[in-house]
């Protein structure tokens, strides 16, 4: 069991590219030469871009056997994740070049914050809610908030969202997605407060997603 829980993100992240870059190409079709489509196929380029960086962090937890403090809710931020692909998929207005544009540029400027912060843990960075390795890593993003990486994936699937806007996919942003990632965070941080090093960072870091509010 816990062998299949350490190439679970793998699986994941290759589930979702074999499953939704079909869907997104066959999209993308669709729309055409429109602005709404290249628009579209930029949006597609750059998150692909960052899935197959991300699957590299993935294939690195095949042989991290460690007991992890997720509960399932990696799982259940992966359903909620695919649940908004899908409904990005479905049939949408054009949103316009004004909103799809600032979605284009959350979603790049969401996947390049998660990408640093996961580059300044190094190979300390898990998918998974583990201890952390000591010394704490307090630079970087880390010194502005504690979860950066959870702030990128906000940021970056709010983008998409943006770009491919339905009452599909704002409902599965809002309804799903976001308390997936939330959930996950409060369940983290307080598993890490429970460390000494972690619990001193805190008091000097006190924002764990937004600083000033969150």
């Amino acid at each position: 069991m816990i062998r299949l829980r350490a190439w679970l993100p793998l699986l994941l992240t290759l589930l979702g590219a074999v499953l939704f870059g079909g869907l997104w190409v066959r999209r993308i079709l669709a729309l055409g030469p429109t602005q709404a489509g290249l628009l579209g196929s930029a949006t597609c380029l750059v998150y692909g871009l960052w899935l197959v960086w991300e699957s590299r962090v993935s294939a690195r937890e095949r042989v991290r056997l460690e007991v992890d403090r997720d509960h399932g809710t990696l799982e259940l931020a992966a359903g909620a994740k695919y649940a908004l692909l899908a409904a990005c998929l479905l049939p949408a207005a054009d949103p316009g070049l004004p909103v799809g544009g600032l979605g284009f540029a959350l979603l790049a400027l969401g996947a390049h914050w998660r990408v640093v912060a996961i580059v300044h843990l190094g190979t300390a960075y898990s998918h998974r809610i583990r201890p952390p390795r000591l010394p704490l890593v307090t630079g970087g993003p880390y010194a502005v908030v504690r979860h950066p990486a959870y702030l990128g994936t906000l940021l970056a699937h709010g983008g998409l969202t943006l770009v491919f806007a339905s009452p599909w996919s704002i409902a599965a942003l809002l309804l799903l997605w976001v308390p997936a990632v939330l959930v996950r965070v409060v369940l983290e941080d307080r598993f890490l407060r429970s460390i000494p090093e972690y619990a001193e960072y805190a008091t000097q870091v006190p924002s764990k997603l937004i600083p000033r509010l969150i």
